[in-house]
Parts: C-alpha cells; sequence; structure tokens
C-alpha cells in the first residue's frame, strides 16, 4: 500500500466531520469560554491533547470558519545545547480543521504579525491546519536577557524541530513546512538541520546572501524590467538627492508626523540617504513595471516628490529606531549569519551624490552587538540543498531582486523550482501560470497524500482573503 493512501482516507473522512462540525462552531469572540466545552461535547479532544504536552500552555480563542483556534506558549531552551539551562517563551498559533488533515508548519522567519492564527497558502488552498511558529528574539518570543550568541539559524531549527516533536503525534496527516521570504529562508534551514521532521518543504521569494554586499543583486538590478524604466527609477533617485535641501524639511516632517526617530542609523540625513538607495530595490521587490509611468516628474512639488519616497522605501520603512525595535534581529541575523544586499548593489549609479557613501550596511542596523560573524553556514545549507535535498518546492517571483539570491536544487530529489513571469515579492503559487500552477498543486498533492485542489486554485479566489494566508510577503520588511 502506498504509505499516502491511508492518510487520504482518513484525511476525507475528517474533512466530512469537520464540515459538519462547523455548522455549529462559528461564534463570536463572546462566545469564546463556551467553545472547548463544545467541542469536548463533539467528541473532538484536541485542547485535552494540548494541554497534556509538557512546558505548554494553551489558550483556545474564537473558531473561525469551522477551523478551531490556539495560542501555545512553547517552553523552549535559549540554548538547545543546554536543555536544562535557561528558558523563554515562543508563540506558535494554530489553525485546526482536523488533525488527521494535512499540516503546514509555517515560519514566518519574523514576529507573528497579529494576535489570531492565520492560514498560509497551502493550508488555505487545501483546507487544512496550520501551525504558525514566531521566531525566536522576534515580538513575543524574545529570552530575558537576550544574549545575541543564541540568535542562530541552528538554535531557531531546534526550536521548531522540538514544536514537531510536540505537535506530530496529534496532527497525525502528512506535514509540510512553509515559510515567506525570511520564513521561506527559516523552513529551509529546519529542513537542513532535521530532514525528517516533516515530508516536504515549500518555501516562497527565500534568498541565500553569501556576503553582507553579495554583488548578485546589483547585478540583478541591472537587467531587471525594461531598459526605460530602470532608467527612470535611476533618474527618480538622483532627483532626490539633487533636490536633498528641499525633501529633508519635509522628509522631517513626515517623520515627526508618524512618530520616527534616528538615532541607531546615524540620524536623519542618513536615514534619508538610505531611503534613496532603499528606493530602486524596494520598487522592484513590491511594485512592478507599471509604477515607473507614476514617478514624479523632475520639477514636481516637493511634496508631491516626497510622497513617492515614503511610499516605496519611506521614513519608517527601515531606519528608524520605531521599525528597528521590531525587526532590528533581522538585521544582526543579517550581519553574522543571513547576509545581504549592501553598498555595492545600490550606489554605484548615485555614489557621487551620496554624503554618506557606503554607509548603508546592515550592520550599522543592527541593534544587538555583532560579538560573533558566521559566513559559512548558509552556503553549507546550499551545499546540503544541493546534494541531499528532497521533496522542496521553491517559489520566486521574475522581478524580485532577492530572486538573484535565490536558492539552487541542484541535485535535490523530486523537488521543483517556480518562478512567476513579472512576479515581485509576493509570488505565489496562485500567481503561477495555469499550466505550472496545476503542477505545482498536483505535486503538492501528492505530498500530501489528498486530492489537488482543483477549479479553486485560481489566484482570484486563492486572493479573496489574503490576510488569511500571507505572512511576511505581502508586507513592507528589510526582506
Amino acid at each position: 500500500m502506498h504509505p499516502f493512501t491511508s492518510r487520504c482516507a482518513t484525511a476525507i473522512a475528517a474533512a466530512a466531520a469537520v464540515a459538519a462540525l462547523a455548522m455549529t462552531a462559528c461564534t463570536t469572540d463572546a462566545d469564546t469560554p463556551d467553545v472547548g466545552t463544545r467541542y469536548q461535547e463533539l467528541g473532538d479532544p484536541l485542547l485535552e491533547q494540548l494541554q497534556a504536552l509538557p512546558g505548554v500552555t494553551v489558550t483556545e480563542l474564537a473558531p473561525r470558519t469551522g477551523a478551531r483556534q490556539f495560542q501555545l506558549l512553547v517552553t523552549q531552551p535559549v540554548d538547545h545545547a543546554q536543555p536544562s539551562g535557561a528558558t523563554f517563551q515562543q508563540r506558535v498559533m494554530i489553525r485546526s480543521r482536523g488533525a488527521a488533515l494535512p499540516t503546514t508548519l509555517a515560519s514566518t522567519g519574523y514576529g507573528l504579525f497579529g494576535s489570531t492564527p492565520r492560514d498560509n497558502e497551502i493550508s488555505f488552498l487545501f483546507s487544512g491546519n496550520a501551525i504558525t511558529v514566531e521566531h525566536r528574539y522576534y515580538e513575543g518570543s524574545v529570552p530575558s536577557p537576550a544574549d545575541p550568541k543564541y540568535l542562530t539559524i541552528r538554535q531557531a531549527a531546534a526550536d521548531h524541530h522540538r514544536i514537531v516533536q510536540l505537535l506530530r503525534p496529534i496532527f497525525t496527516g502528512a506535514w509540510i513546512s512553509t515559510g515567506g521570504s525570511k520564513g521561506g529562508m527559516t523552513s529551509i534551514y529546519h529542513r537542513r538541520y532535521y530532514p525528517s521532521d516533516v515530508d516536504a518543504t515549500v518555501a516562497y521569494v527565500a534568498p541565500q546572501s553569501y556576503t553582507t554586499n553579495d554583488p548578485r543583486y546589483g547585478l540583478f538590478l541591472e537587467q531587471v524590467g525594461s531598459a526605460a524604466c530602470r532608467q527612470r527609477i535611476i533618474d527618480t533617485q538622483r532627483m532626490f538627492l539633487d533636490r536633498r535641501a528641499e525633501l529633508l524639511p519635509v522628509f522631517e516632517a513626515q517623520a515627526a508626523d508618524y512618530g520616527f526617530t534616528y538615532d541607531q542609523v546615524g540620524g536623519l540625513s542618513l536615514a534619508f540617504e538610505h531611503a534613496v538607495e532603499e528606493f530602486r530595490f524596494a520598487l522592484w521587490q513590491y511594485l512592478d513595471e507599471e509604477f515607473c509611468a507614476y514617478l514624479p516628474a523632475a520639477d514636481a512639488p516637493a511634496e508631491l516628490v516626497a510622497l513617492y519616497l515614503d511610499y516605496v522605501s519611506g521614513p519608517g520603512y527601515l531606519a528608524s529606531d520605531q521599525s528597528l525595535e521590531g525587526f532590528g534581529s533581522y538585521y544582526y541575523q543579517a550581519a553574522t549569519q543571513l547576509g545581504s544586499y549592501g553598498p555595492l548593489s545600490l550606489e554605484s549609479h548615485i555614489r557621487s551624490r551620496l554624503a554618506h557613501p557606503g554607509t548603508y550596511r546592515v550592520e550599522r542596523y543592527s541593534p544587538l552587538p555583532i560579538t560573533q560573524v558566521d559566513p559559512l553556514s548558509v552556503p553549507e545549507v546550499q551545499l546540503w540543498l544541493a546534494t541531499r535535498g528532497e521533496r522542496i518546492m521553491l517559489i520566486y517571483g521574475e522581478n524580485d531582486p532577492w530572486t538573484a539570491g535565490g536558492f539552487v536544487l541542484g541535485r535535490a530529489k523530486d523537488s521543483f523550482r517556480y518562478v512567476v513571469p513579472g512576479g515581485n515579492h509576493g509570488a505565489a503559487i496562485s500567481s503561477l501560470p495555469e499550466a505550472q500552477r496545476t503542477e505545482a498543486l498536483g505535486v503538492l498533492a501528492r505530498w500530501a497524500g489528498v486530492q489537488p485542489p482543483g477549479a479553486q486554485a485560481s489566484p482570484s479566489q486563492t486572493l479573496a482573503e489574503p490576510e488569511d494566508w500571507s505572512i511576511d510577503r505581502q508586507r513592507r520588511l528589510p526582506l
């Protein structure tokens, strides 16, 4: 018997049970105290199973569209090599439609971006379970004291491994790990160190940079889109800098309106320049070529020009102290292990106009002291993927600059790489051309042991509730 056959039969039966349960399970927040009791009366022991897990605190939240929802606080070692040492609480969200259905283990790579569970694209399309893990050292999952020595890809992988150990005996269907951008990177790192934890991995727009000044991103920006659009963007950046005296007061007023300060980066002038440097990268990352037609004219009013800079890469986008409160750990990771782009990719065409050339580097943005640098772990993960990886799917956007650093499958077994034509950092399976989308969904269904979702997998229907399954790919983050 094929190992997924029995899972498929069980999943079909479970889906029917969940559908029946949904008729009575949709409640408002006011009904939350009765949720566990009502499900217990229907013979669903999930709450009791979660409550029995060692070192886990469980809160059941109001169900949504037939799915039970939970927040877990999982006690994790700060250093997994010393499990009896200091610990911290890691937040995990669960949306459950039936324990025997396929389960996705989604890493945000950052915080949770909200207080309620959410689907990812795969759990949404396949009506499965979604387990979302907040990355250590972000938002509600920060050790105290926050010793940066333990903010590494191996320690985070061990966090995910322990969560799998706790929850996989409860959620018995196939498991697929997933994540977008830094979350996709995190899912691949987890798979490298614990390759048997899940059945497959789907990583969206996940790069692997070799240095903190990786030149591949600059080469990509010299070729992406049309020559006319590329030149228009460069001309706009030069115009920003040429009109610095006019724009800085507007930039300062915008920052004041938002309540932003710039002590970490070194002041308003540097923040302004870095926003201008980021403009070209961010435009291709989050927008598309059509936006070139809307870029401001060279003689446009300063207030209008500043609005365009603000929209694409403005005051709080990367440089403000307030942004770094939530994402400063990213810059530490980028400076010590993950790598990034830097002046080589951003400055060549505007360097003569910069007052602070060479300063736009992730090291400057890290609020944590950089006491260790590990340039070898990420290349080693790429080597593992290309030689021993198995059942991995990679999704990239054609115009997304991070695609320049995309993982390479090499000889990975039963693995697939798709690129969305004209796509940006929001690339998804649902935005692939029909033939590739059908193929990708068929592969996922085979890995999960279920039937493909079929006609429902059209982009318009999938995006009907984008807040349900977008994780960090749709957010304006550094990565």
